[in-house]
């Protein structure tokens, strides 16, 4: 069990660019996620599908814009000293 711990926290523990890009855009998605998933919701209400369908587009979305919007914005000094 140790070893397998060991094993799983050595592998996964490295940074890498994805995981550095990930933290780095965290707290600006904390803050934009919310409105964005708002208009997707608002969005999505038109269209025939069922709720659970919905509720993962929207979540797929939300997630992707908000790292998207939030990547973009931190490309500008002023931007990357706020988020």
């Amino acid at each position: 069990m140790c070893r397998t711990h060991l094993l799983f926290h050595r592998r996964v523990s490295g940074t890498n660019r994805l995981y550095r890009i990930l933290s780095e855009n965290s707290y600006g998605v904390y803050i934009f996620h919310l409105p964005i998933l708002v208009v997707y919701q608002y969005a999505l209400d038109g269209i025939e599908l069922g709720p659970f369908a919905k509720f993962i587009l929207a979540a797929i979305l939300g997630v992707v814009t908000s790292y998207a919007l939030t990547y973009v914005l931190r490309r500008f000094a002023v931007m990357r000293k706020v988020i």
